[in-house]
């Protein structure tokens, strides 16, 4: 038997998924790198190790979090030897003039030691989040067989590991902060989860729609004893740590640096939707959040036989309309835990969209094409640049007036939107037609 009911997390299944897990991203790690993304992290990285602040000189567009996590990420680099983490080719600047990439690129090219670097901080927030998915399908559902299959799931689904193996990208550790918060909301303690949340909102900007979702929860909770005074410790759980981490940029005069990615990403194209992004997106997120406020009120109203798992239904829900609005692969690993949660514990229905996203995700994580091979034909002679040259090429080929590369992602969004909305269908025909909560999973059935 892969999977047991022990309670202890190792078990033959885990095991094989973590070496499984682990080996595939090292591998797609060390042969694959967005060097547009990573570039990023090796830049920020050089900047702090010149003694600059997060957003003294042009190149962070985050809130403040991952910046001191890659901080701390770069004392590891020095203290392994890796001296060089990017140089510019000039061979490969032809490539920054293509026409409208919807994976920008960079003549910038990560080295290969920094690349399995990146991928190891990645690796260990994956495991890190596998194993908290585990607690909290154990804690709130009782269930340690079922708790290891959804941890194994999330350590074996392919766009987990290519978003965190090729781009580099750190969602992971938003879905991590986000069960965390929800778990120390279901022990009572109030001020850690509110510290959390803070967390959450300032290394992602997503998280901080559950707000509504979870005020109810401590309304809801709590409506016949001091609910004023937990939310009260809540919120200064989050001020506190909002006023940690803020401090340094509070102290250098940079505080509306730190919001500066969220304004953009407001006002820039970064999905398939194109240049009506920059339309679309206001209305959009300002009908989400009227949607979040509707899922809090209904859980507010009704009457739960299990409270903790329709919480942890209505959070899923609440992840789950913020992809009302396409987008990018690398937001899907916020939905990604609660989805296997539903998928794998509470729902079946839910299955069929997670096994799409399987597919849609990845292939639209890997539409980078060419240039995620960059590292390895500019440092090793695995891929002489004659060959890489063909490659690329073909990836810029036109087809129906766009290149392979644009249309591999357009593909590759358009199925991860078709799993998005198989999800919404069967979350909202749930809501709006069934009356009567089922005890097991919270779930109105």
């Amino acid at each position: 038997m892969l999977f047991d009911d022990s309670r202890s997390f190792l078990c033959k299944g885990i095991i094989i998924a973590l070496a499984v897990g682990l080996a595939a991203r090292f591998a797609i790690g060390t042969l694959l790198s967005y060097n547009y993304d990573v570039f990023s992290w090796a830049l920020i990285i050089s900047n702090i190790e010149a003694g600059n602040g997060l957003y003294d000189v042009t190149g962070y567009n985050y809130t403040p979090v991952w910046g001191y996590i890659l901080g701390i990420f770069a004392q590891f680099t020095e203290v392994l030897g890796i001296d060089v983490l990017a140089e510019r080719f000039p061979e490969l600047i032809f490539t920054e003039a293509a026409a409208d990439p919807i994976f920008p690129h960079l003549a910038f090219v990560t080295t290969v030691q920094f690349n399995i670097a990146v991928t190891t901080l990645i690796a260990v927030f994956d495991v890190l989040t596998g194993y908290v998915l585990y607690r909290f399908v154990c804690d709130i559902y009782g269930d340690a067989k079922k708790a290891k299959i959804c941890a194994a799931i999330w350590l074996l689904c392919p766009f987990v590991i290519t978003v965190g193996a090729v781009g580099g990208m750190f969602d992971c550790i938003s879905a991590l902060l986000t069960m965390l918060c929800i778990m120390l909301l279901v022990k009572d303690h109030e001020f850690l989860a509110g510290a959390v949340f803070s967390t959450a909102f300032l290394l992602k900007f997503f998280p901080v729609f559950l707000f509504f979702i979870f005020i109810a929860y401590i309304v809801a909770k709590h409506r016949n004893g001091d609910y004023i005074g937990r939310m009260v410790k809540a919120a200064l759980g989050f001020g506190i740590m909002a006023l940690i981490i803020l401090a340094p940029q509070i102290a250098a005069g940079q505080l509306g640096d730190c919001f500066s990615f969220i304004t953009s990403r407001v006002t820039t194209s970064t999905t398939v939707i194109g240049d009506i992004e920059h339309y679309a997106a206001p209305i959009a997120y300002v009908l989400i959040l009227i949607l979040e406020i509707f899922i809090a009120y209904r859980f507010l109203k009704t009457d739960h036989k299990n409270l903790d798992r329709s919480f942890v239904w209505s959070s899923f829900i609440g992840i789950l309309i913020l992809f009302i609005y396409p987008s990018t692969p690398t937001y899907v690993l916020l939905l990604t835990p609660f989805l296997i949660m539903t998928a794998f514990v509470t729902d079946r229905r839910f299955r069929t969209p997670m096994y799409i996203l399987m597919v849609g995700t990845t292939i639209f994580s890997l539409s980078s094409n060419a240039m995620s091979l960059t590292s390895i034909t500019m440092y090793t002679d695995l891929l002489p640049f004659d060959t890489w040259m063909q490659i690329y090429t073909w990836f810029d080929t036109r087809v129906m007036g766009m290149t392979v590369a644009n249309l591999m992602a357009y593909i590759g969004g358009t199925i991860q939107y078709a799993g998005i909305l198989i999800a919404l269908y069967h979350a909202f025909k749930t809501l709006l037609t069934v009356k009567e909560e089922c005890g097991y999973n919270g779930i109105h059935q």
